[in-house]
């Protein structure tokens, strides 16, 4: 039986194997200085001169959220000096498992000003819990993808998508086995009774574009190489 199942896993797993290059993965030391605030740790996952984020299983709104946190601190440390990557390469499998999924991050211009945003809104999150939503926010963002991605092709069919309510449908789950944000036991014990989307839209939009815009800009959708 355990002999069946590896087999199974490597065999879910080989698309996406395959879809890296070869050579030996590396790691790099980094700082990132701010106004008031300093990052350091290591960038792992590095081949030749990308950074590989790898997911043989499905991909969740949050590990897209820390894939791009790690991108973009990756890129302000490379932007003060250090010998580290500007581009991100995220890895997974088809909704089959059939093939691999293969998205491109590029160099985020002023990245350390948009950590301090980000740092901001941390100190911010310490007094009191803020209503950002995982689910709701991949929502979002990947409908202004959607949206850029036919502002770069004119020709295209597809029609344009309302980001907010694509988030406010995520954060409401469906009964077909995708639950939202507000079923999320976290969240609700952080906001008791006033878990709700409508009555702290604002501020989740103005966090999810902080966090996000940087990823739906025009040269960034181009050079997703999807």
């Amino acid at each position: 039986l355990g002999a069946s199942w590896f087999t199974r896993l490597e065999d879910e797993a080989r698309p996406v194997i395959d879809a890296l290059p070869e050579g030996a993965r590396t790691s790099a030391a980094l700082t990132v200085l701010g106004t008031d605030w300093r990052i350091t740790g290591a960038v792992e996952g590095v081949i030749e001169n990308a950074r590989y984020v790898v997911r043989t299983g499905g991909i969740s709104a949050r590990h897209r959220i820390v894939a791009w946190v790690e991108h973009v601190v990756m890129c302000a440390a490379k932007q003060q000096g250090a010998e580290v990557p500007g581009t991100t390469v995220l890895t997974y499998p088809d909704g089959k498992k059939e093939k691999a999924i293969v998205e491109s991050m590029i160099e985020v211009p002023n990245a350390t000003d948009v950590l301090d945003g980000w740092i901001g809104a941390m100190h911010d999150a310490r007094r009191a819990p803020l209503p950002f939503f995982p689910n709701a926010a991949e929502a979002y963002r990947a409908s202004m993808v959607h949206n850029a991605r036919i502002a770069l092709n004119p020709k295209s069919r597809a029609k344009e998508q309302v980001p907010i309510s694509k988030a406010a449908a995520a954060f409401m789950g469906n009964d077909f086995g995708a639950p939202g944000d507000e079923a999320d036991p976290y969240l609700q014990l952080c906001f008791r009774d006033t878990l709700a989307f409508d009555a702290q839209r604002d501020v989740f939009e103005n966090l999810t574009k902080m966090l996000f815009e940087a990823s739906w800009s025009s040269d960034m959708v181009a050079g997703a190489g999807l």
